[in-house]
């Protein structure tokens, strides 16, 4: 659902066009196409996770959940009609949301099977018994 707001205001901004209301160079191009690459990236590390049936959720959370912080980081990136400081606001806040979200997705603490590892946090501080 969110993508297909993302698209629509994508058109909407294209059919306005003033040939300044979006600005897509090289730069900014290879900005957008890391941040899909990360998108990518997570999901083929979190594929197996999301290919088992007690996870079903995690499949469509991933999709949903990265869309908010692109949806951001574009609009701080591309969006020449808003201001500069509303775009720098817009661009950090979008980078925060979507690094929570890479380190979240890529490091793998949402993974549902750790509660079985009996994983003891700082073990080699611990005292001998």
């Amino acid at each position: 659902m969110y993508w297909f707001i993302f698209i629509i205001f994508i058109l909407q901004m294209e059919e306005k066009r003033n040939k300044d209301s979006l600005i897509f160079d090289f730069k900014r191009g290879s900005l957008v196409a890391i941040l899909l690459s990360v998108i990518m990236f997570s999901f083929f590390v979190n594929r197996s996770i999301m290919n088992d049936p007690r996870n079903h959720n995690i499949h469509s959370n991933l999709w949903l959940n990265y869309t908010v912080p692109f949806t951001l980081c574009f609009l701080g990136l591309c969006a020449k009609q808003l201001s500069r400081w509303t775009r720098i606001l817009i661009l950090s806040l979008g980078f925060f949301w979507f690094s929570y979200l890479a380190l979240h997705y890529l490091i793998g603490f949402h993974n549902p099977y750790w509660e079985t590892l009996h994983l003891k946090p700082l073990h080699w501080l611990s005292f001998p018994r």
